[in-house]
């Protein structure tokens, strides 16, 4: 077992939701979808999430969109015991009658407190499915609660301000952990606030915008002359790059950019031919690439200067 849920799911949703490395989360989606099949709810919530859009996971994994599939494993978990499955379903609006009378738990509020309990371990993963809760308000349905439940009005309405503000220590606890998605609605919280419960804040959403897990980092480097593979360039950061960008200092283009993952570049010029092309090798603090063409396309001229500008995911 994980330290949360089991092996693959932790390392699902580190791979998934705590970082930003495409190849990462390519390779765990078919163990992810081997462990639903074998019974394995939490598994199946997560793989669930994977085929269902943007929203769900970061929109630059290479995941397709399924919609029937993605349906079909939230039911899956669900039917599995899943606690996120249950709550999950409620947000995209897949927990009909049909799965409360599948579902392992008692009622909605056994499911929550079960996600909760994690939460309060340190799952940053269920710390923002608690924050959502709270943010959709659909803690009013896991409460059983509804205006008939108030003396007054009022009393209904200062319960879903207070529910609604519930939301921002979850986010804030995940988001400063790690994961970049629970910035997005404490960020939509701040700046859009929540009308006739919650006035905008623009100025916490402001700060919000800067809490984010990447820094930028920029350095100059002189060209030696020489190219291939046994004379690559290797650039090393205070960090994990997860994008690089380099240019001569003189002009630009050539214009040399590589996300994490890409295992090729040809440096954006006017001549685009294939040859130009750089074998590039990424470390966990480094990115080493060599062309066997020339040294220019390797961006390693002779005394040639070079501004790079590389982007850094703080752990």
């Amino acid at each position: 077992m994980g330290k949360y849920f089991s092996d693959i799911v932790d390392q699902a949703l580190e791979d998934i939701y705590y970082c930003y490395d495409n190849d990462r989360a390519a390779r765990i989606l078919e163990p992810l979808r081997a462990a639903a099949d074998a019974g394995d709810g939490d598994a199946s919530y997560i793989f669930s999430r994977c085929l269902s859009g943007p929203q769900y996971s970061w929109r630059y994994h290479p995941y397709h969109d399924d919609d029937d599939l993605a349906d079909e494993y939230i039911k899956k978990s669900i039917r599995q015991g899943s606690a996120m499955g249950v709550l999950g379903s409620m947000r995209c609006g897949m927990f009909t009658p049909e799965m409360e009378a599948v579902m392992h738990f008692r009622d909605l509020q056994e499911a929550w407190d079960s996600v909760l309990k994690k939460a309060q371990d340190g799952c940053l993963f269920c710390q923002n499915m608690i924050g959502n809760t709270y943010f959709w308000l659909d803690i009013v349905k896991i409460q059983n609660k509804s205006a008939d439940s108030f003396p007054t009005r009022d009393a209904f309405v200062q319960y879903l301000r207070e529910s609604t503000l519930a939301c921002i220590p979850w986010f804030e606890k995940a988001f400063r952990g790690g994961m970049g998605f629970a910035g997005k609605n404490l960020y939509n919280l701040y700046s859009s606030g929540e009308e006739g419960l919650v006035a905008p804040q623009p100025e916490k959403a402001a700060q919000v915008a800067k809490l984010g897990n990447c820094q930028l980092s920029h350095i100059i480097y002189t060209g030696t002359g020489k190219y291939g593979q046994d004379n690559p360039n290797t650039l090393v950061f205070p960090g994990k790059p997860v994008l690089v960008i380099i240019s001569p200092t003189s002009y630009c283009p050539p214009l040399f950019v590589a996300l994490r993952g890409t295992t090729e570049v040809t440096p954006w010029s006017q001549d685009q031919h294939t040859s130009y092309r750089s074998t590039v090798i990424w470390g966990e603090d480094r990115i080493t690439w060599w062309c066997v063409t020339n040294n220019g396309s390797q961006m390693n001229g002779e005394n040639w200067k070079y501004s790079v500008v590389a982007l850094l995911l703080k752990e």
